[in-house]
């Protein structure tokens, strides 16, 4: 929804920085490699799952605060990708916030955020369920 809102190379940044997330639980799963697929496709970016980019080099490419915000949205969003966020992708996300200068309060709100959103599409997704 917001990433379009990004330039290219952010796009791509974020890229690298949601496989990053994707891998930090040790494993890639089917729902998660075919969610990346779909993600990269439907926002005109390449997708490379053996493609490593230090998390510092990838955060550098997104500048503005705008940018950082949509950006950890969307790595939180594919972290819930499995039905979990686990400890291992919650770190990983501190790490990119920390990167990106994002303070803890305000990553709180964007989790926050995120969570919103999964529970009101779940609750969709219940309502228009066929019994």
């Amino acid at each position: 929804m917001f990433v379009m809102q990004l330039t290219l190379d952010e796009r791509q940044a974020l890229m690298s920085l949601l496989v990053s997330i994707a891998k930090a639980d040790g494993k890639l799963n089917e729902m998660e490699k075919e969610f990346l697929k779909y993600y990269a496709k439907a926002n005109s970016i390449n997708l490379n799952l053996d493609e490593e980019i230090s998390i510092d080099d990838a955060c550098k490419l997104i500048k503005t605060q705008k940018g950082k915000i949509i950006a950890l949205q969307e790595i939180i969003k594919i972290a819930f990708a499995d039905g979990q966020y686990d400890e291992n992708e919650k770190k990983g996300v501190r790490i990119i916030a920390q990167n990106f200068g994002v303070s803890e309060s305000k990553l709180q709100e964007i989790e926050e955020w995120v969570q919103d959103g999964e529970e009101w599409a779940n609750r969709g997704l219940e309502l228009i369920k066929e019994n």
